[in-house]
């Protein structure tokens, strides 16, 4: 009688390979409705994961056995995106970055994976769902959002919108869809949303500027 025989593949990469705590985990998967060889770079497998490993804001690379790899941002999913189990023979394999990995006692697929959205420093945590065929993620702040920490309670995300009218036409734009029209805390949120280039902005806010407030006249 023949039994079948299942491999597991999972690797821990190095935490000495990155400039910050963090570790790769290897495993056959793929994601759903994305190919590696439709907008991936032919990278060698190794080069591939050390290449996500270093990469600041890198979570996961996603491989296949004709040599494409693809990295992906935490930011880069805008949308639920579904991590799936698949076996050796499909060809494909992915490595997630985790800096917190709590090891299943029974099934690996109970693995828990974790990490944090390190863009403008912020490191704000995150972590894969678990659910019945693997995991999913969703970004809290995709972009062309930004994130930012205001203070230890506070994380807020910042997206540019094109608007022509008043201040308070553009605060109901927001309120329309939503938001809300946000002020600028500091000189690191001003550069983000102005690309370092001074510009007008509808923001939240008054001025107490006695005439035409200039670009330089701030105060955070």
């Amino acid at each position: 009688m023949c039994f079948p025989i299942f491999y597991l593949l999972l690797v821990l990469v190095s935490r000495s390979k990155s400039e910050y705590e963090a570790t790769m985990i290897e495993f056959y998967g793929r994601l759903e409705s994305q190919l590696p060889s439709t907008s991936g770079s032919l990278i060698a497998k190794d080069a591939c994961v050390t290449k996500c490993l270093d990469d600041k804001e890198c979570v996961l690379a996603y491989m296949d056995t004709a040599g494409y790899c693809m990295s992906y941002n935490f930011s880069s999913f805008n949308e639920s995106t579904s991590l799936v189990e698949v076996p050796k023979s499909d060809g494909f394999m992915v490595a997630v970055k985790t800096n917190e990995m709590v090891c299943p006692i029974e099934s690996y697929l109970d693995i828990k994976m974790a990490y944090v959205d390190r863009r403008n420093d912020v490191n704000y945590p995150f972590e894969w769902i678990k659910n019945a065929n693997g995991w999913t993620i969703k970004s809290t702040c995709p972009a062309p959002g930004m994130i930012f920490k205001r203070s230890e309670t506070i994380t807020i995300c910042v997206k540019r919108y094109y608007f022509k009218g008043t201040n308070n036409d553009a605060r109901k734009y927001c309120e329309d869809q939503g938001l809300k029209m946000v002020g600028v805390a500091n000189q690191a949120e001003l550069d983000a949303l102005t690309c370092g280039i001074p510009k007008e902005l509808h923001i939240d806010g008054t001025t107490t500027c006695p005439t035409a407030c200039s670009v330089g006249n701030k105060d955070f």
